[in-house]
């Protein structure tokens, strides 16, 4: 038992427990922050000017050199 009469294990009154202030409304989890970030396209140029719509994430693997 605990000083305050709890028995140990159990931190929290009966009928509570965990954080009471919680998540905030809209917070975003990390995945929905990078699908959206990864998703993010530009316009590109390429040789012969034709405009050509291009992920970033597209875009990073085209200017990688080739192994």
């Amino acid at each position: 038992m605990r000083p305050d009469g709890m028995p140990n294990g159990t931190p929290f009154p009966k009928g509570q427990s965990g954080n009471f202030a919680g998540k905030k409304a809209g917070t975003r989890n990390i995945k929905s922050i990078l699908r959206d970030l990864l998703n993010i396209a530009d316009i590109v140029v390429d040789n012969e000017g034709v405009e050509h719509e291009v992920k970033h994430v597209e875009f990073s693997k085209m200017a990688q050199p080739d192994p």
